[in-house]
């Protein structure tokens, strides 16, 4: 009986502490994501892809799902992208500030700067470690202007602080949905708990025709 009471004092006494290290995440605005080739809200499947640009598991996986919301169609598949930069990634958060401000300043662009991200990963990530973030973020600009967006754009769009608290709120939201690796998807809001990264469009039309059964 004393153990008990003894316990209930220290969690009164620490109670207060412990939830002031809990306060409300800031309400982002406006709403995060990509959305893919302008998808309709009301589409019956809605999918969500977490991804970090710099993850090999991302890049072997990402074709197949841009596949399949082209084999669906826009009205019918409703694909949302979201970045989540993992820390042990190289370059990662950089590459998704430079997405961001691609988003930004032309966002029929999006999906093809998701691309060249991809494709160019071994410049990026795979880096000597000497390569600084500076010489990085060369890289990122050159994709940039290769879709025809101008340098000084991209450069001044990429430096507004906007563009990276954007980011880190794509990474808060993601952990907040117990997001921790990449990729990551939810279909129709569930964890797609099976999804493996050789996955192809087979597996997903494996899940997604039922759904619309």
């Amino acid at each position: 009986m004393a153990v008990t009471i003894t316990l209930l004092l220290v969690v009164v006494t620490l109670g207060g502490g412990a939830c002031a290290n809990f306060y409300q995440i800031a309400f982002p605005s406006p709403r995060l994501g990509y959305v893919y080739k302008m998808g309709n809200p009301n589409a019956p499947v809605h999918l969500e892809m977490f991804f970090d640009a710099q993850c090999s598991d991302a890049k072997l996986g990402y074709q197949a799902v841009f596949e399949t919301a082209e084999y669906y169609g826009p009205d019918t598949l409703y694909l949302v992208m979201y970045g989540i930069p993992l820390p042990y990634h190289r370059g990662a958060f950089i590459s998704h500030q430079a997405l961001r401000a691609v988003d930004q300043l032309d966002s029929s662009r999006t999906v093809e700067y998701i691309h060249l991200l991809f494709e160019n990963q071994y410049r990026i990530n795979g880096s000597p470690a000497n390569v600084s973030e500076a010489e990085l973020f060369v890289i990122l600009t050159e994709l940039a202007t290769v879709l025809g967006i101008p340098e000084e754009d991209f450069v001044t769009e990429f430096g507004k602080p906007m563009t990276d608290v954007r980011c880190r709120f794509e990474m808060k939201m993601a952990n907040t949905r117990g997001v921790y690796g990449s990729p990551w998807f939810f279909l129709n809001g569930m964890t797609v708990v099976e999804y493996f990264p050789v996955w192809t469009f087979d597996d997903w039309k494996a899940i997604i025709d039922p759904l619309l059964v």
